[in-house]
């Protein structure tokens, strides 16, 4: 796989490979994606080979603008105030970490929407995949640039160790800076906007413009990526706890984590002083890691290091990953949440 640089050249090259139904790496502000034309049934189903990914999981469209929109869903089934929401709601907040399911256009193939009568549709914020949607002169697919359930990548190299030789390029934007994948909201005519999955918009954002917005739980039908009980999951059996090691007693904290043969990796929410990573190896003998998943004390930080700290883990010689129990409050902490609580396949 070729790493390109996010110049012209690199973007003309890129494009080059997707004319040639060559899917490519692209960056996002949420995760990297495996992109290509989205009317290209042949490049489309390349990348559900590359990804190992199930036909029965749609793929997210993604825009260069807002102004394509109506290009792949139909709006004519909205009422006038329904409209106005809906265009409200996009120009607050795209370009940026929002998809919508919406009614779809007969333009967009079958391959991409799972034969569902709905699309989802983002724009990212990301100049990097916006030029070259731009370039190509056509929306693009772009699901995580990973094999099918494993921890997504936020950084172009990521994408290099799990698709290797599988993708023709990639290119390097840099890291990431939300870390967690879009939220995912599903708006149809004459019912109330749905929440199908939490991610990169905290739900309190969405609700300024939508009021109140119903929740899903993962079902047996699946209209939207990340719907899956089991995902974004390590090699590495993986549990969480819920409480967190400040909550522990001394004597808990060394039942659970002493007699441990083989490394651990502990995934605390923050040490900024180090007085967790002290307490551990004070009181358990074996050799447990504390790893803090925010650098500053914010859910911000703790998105942005999720999946790059579960990689991180996952390579080491750590033969379990323990998240401790972390705070539920507003923000970005549901999205957290949710990709945790799916990577661990719920494991207490």
């Amino acid at each position: 796989m070729r790493v390109l640089s996010p110049t012209p050249a690199g973007l003309r090259t890129a494009v080059g490979w997707l004319n040639a139904s060559q899917p490519v790496g692209m960056p996002t502000e949420t995760v990297y994606g495996l992109a290509a034309p989205y009317d290209d049934v042949r490049a489309v189903a390349a990348v559900y080979e590359a990804k190992r990914r199930p036909h029965f999981d749609p793929l997210i469209v993604h825009l260069a603008s807002s102004s394509g929109l109506e290009a792949v869903a139909d709006l004519s089934g909205f009422s006038d105030t329904e409209r106005r929401t809906l265009e409200v709601l996009v120009q607050d907040v795209w370009p940026g970490p929002l998809t919508l399911v919406l009614p779809k256009r007969a333009v967009v193939p079958d391959l991409v929407t799972s034969g569902h009568a709905t699309v989802a549709v983002r724009c990212p914020d990301h100049a990097v995949a916006r030029g070259l949607i731009e370039l190509l002169g056509r929306p693009v697919v772009a699901p995580s640039a990973n094999v099918f359930g494993r921890v997504s990548p936020t950084a172009a190299s990521h994408v290099v160790d799990e698709l290797g030789d599988c993708v023709v390029g990639v290119l390097d934007g840099g890291p990431c800076p939300v870390g967690v994948e879009s939220t995912i909201v599903q708006m149809l005519p004459g019912a109330a906007p749905v929440l199908l999955r939490p991610g990169g918009l905290p739900l309190e954002r969405l609700r300024e413009t939508l009021g109140e917005v119903a929740t899903s739980m993962a079902g047996d039908r699946i209209i939207a990526p990340g719907q899956l009980a089991h995902h974004y999951a390590p090699a590495t059996a993986m549990v969480c706890w819920s409480e967190s090691v400040a909550e522990l007693s001394d004597a808990v904290l060394e039942e659970r984590l002493a007699g441990q043969r083989e490394p651990v990796a502990l995934l605390v929410f923050a040490d900024l002083d180090g007085a967790l990573a002290r307490r551990v190896a004070r009181r358990v003998a074996a050799d447990v890691r504390v790893v803090p998943l925010s650098l500053d004390g914010s859910w911000v930080s703790v998105a942005h290091r999720l999946f790059a700290t579960l990689r991180e883990a996952d390579a080491s010689d750590c033969t379990r990953i323990v998240v401790e129990g972390l705070p539920r409050d507003h923000g970005l902490a549901p999205a957290v949440h949710d990709r945790i609580t799916r990577a661990s396949r719920g494991r207490l």
